[in-house]
């Protein structure tokens, strides 16, 4: 809690009355209004925490100096208590501060503000242009710059730096030219305000006598420039900003000019490579449909093979009941999971191995085992033992071999082929 004595040691020689209390994070926040006693327009409400009297008078050298133990600014409890202020205010007039618009809403908070209410402003009777963005939930601030510029053109609103003032009817230079004397006056803000403030003030207070009466030539900016005031005319803009540039130019002064011709040739530059990158683009869609015809015409290959490979399975079947054999098929599966044909392994009774070679050869049945002995005496005897011992005989072979040899119209000289090379390899 913050002793009620230490507020009075520290507002000493000032009127001050406690408006509200709040006990934020068990840390007390309270609304203070303080005024000067002899000027009591001057002053305002404010809000302290006991952060602002947690300090100790110390004497150094005869003199007291106020040491403290933290920073009052950065207080967390006494922000929520601010933001709680702001969020009240944005409840009971957020609406009507809609229905009116911007422009009035400002003057709205402004007038409030004068009247020493206290809506959350960080500094008593003041209020800056970020506290009067904050209550309209306009970010970020400088958004509201337009709706001001408009009263300040209406002689209702000034700004001082960002804070809000009363219109003061006294001698100003249009917006532009202010910015330009401030700018070489001092790259401090503080300073170059209170020279331009000066300067003005003393065009405000010229004055020179006419017939006993004295005359003030230029009491204010809008008499002296009606046709520029607030703000310099775009045409005249851009007349004299065109002539400084070609001032600066001449002076050796790099410009805004010559960054535009700069990025100008860069953007070309740009330009070529991205007309080259389309025609790579273009073909690598040539490319692609070049592709994509390929694909296609393997996709019928492979299909035409599918249905290949299934009329070698029909003619496999139609063989072994029209020739009573049996054929093992040894498959093996594609990248599709369909199986394919590798290899047979055909199994014949004697007579059928006898009547086959002996169609095939174009010799007599009865004669062919004679000349089989001649020339294949091992195929012979492997006849002869399976009919004397009543088995059958197995064969091995390529399925492309076989593919081949059966549509082959030269099977005889196949057969005669294979005889001649057994005789050799013996």
């Amino acid at each position: 809690m913050i002793d009620r004595r230490k507020i009075a040691e520290h507002l000493s020689g000032l009127n001050y009355t406690v408006k509200r209390s709040w006990i934020q994070d068990e840390h007390e926040v309270m609304l203070i209004d303080v005024r000067n006693k002899k000027q009591v327009e001057l002053g305002g409400p404010e809000l302290f925490c006991e952060c602002d009297f947690d300090y100790e008078i110390v004497e150094k050298d005869g003199a007291k100096q106020m040491i403290r133990k933290g920073d009052p600014r950065k207080c967390q409890a006494k922000e929520a208590v601010r933001q709680k202020v702001v969020k009240e205010w944005q409840e009971r007039y957020g609406d009507y501060w809609k229905e009116i618009g911007r422009k009035e809403a400002i003057m709205d908070i402004f007038a409030k503000v004068k009247a020493k209410d206290y809506l959350g402003q960080c500094e008593n009777g003041i209020i800056y242009l970020q506290g009067v963005a904050e209550l309209l939930g306009v970010e970020p601030y400088h958004k509201l710059l337009k709706e001001v510029g408009q009263l300040y053109a209406e002689e209702r609103l000034d700004l001082n730096g960002d804070i809000l003032c009363s219109f003061e009817q006294r001698f100003r230079f249009p917006s532009e030219i202010r910015h330009l004397l401030r700018y070489m006056y001092s790259d401090y803000a503080d300073t170059s305000d209170f020279f331009l403030a000066e300067l003005e003030g003393a065009f405000t207070h010229f004055c020179y006598e006419e017939d006993g009466e004295k005359t003030h030539p230029f009491s204010s900016g809008k008499d002296v420039f009606p046709d520029d005031w607030p703000n310099i005319k775009p045409a005249t803009l851009a007349y004299f900003g065109k002539l400084w540039l070609d001032y600066a130019k001449a002076r050796g002064q790099k410009t805004v000019l010559d960054t535009l011709e700069s990025r100008h040739t860069e953007l070309s530059e740009v330009l070529v490579e991205l007309c080259k990158a389309n025609d790579y683009i273009a073909e690598l869609e040539e490319d692609a449909g070049r592709h994509s015809e390929k694909i296609r015409e393997l996709s019928a290959k492979f299909k035409r093979a599918k249905q290949l490979n299934y009329l070698y399975e029909m003619a496999v079947k139609r063989m072994e009941a029209l020739h009573r054999v049996k054929l093992f098929k040894i498959v093996q599966e594609d990248h599709e999971g369909n199986q394919c044909f590798e290899r047979f392994a055909v199994i014949l009774e004697p007579k059928a191995v006898i009547d086959a070679f002996s169609r095939l050869a174009g010799i007599p049945a009865d004669e062919l085992l004679e000349k089989l002995s001649e020339t294949h005496p091992d195929m012979a005897e492997r006849v002869k033992n399976a009919e004397k011992e009543g088995g059958s005989i197995s064969f091995f072979d390529g399925f492309n071999d076989i593919g081949t040899r059966l549509n082959s119209a030269a099977n005889e000289h196949w057969i005669m082929q294979d005889i001649n090379r057994r005789k050799k390899n013996e």
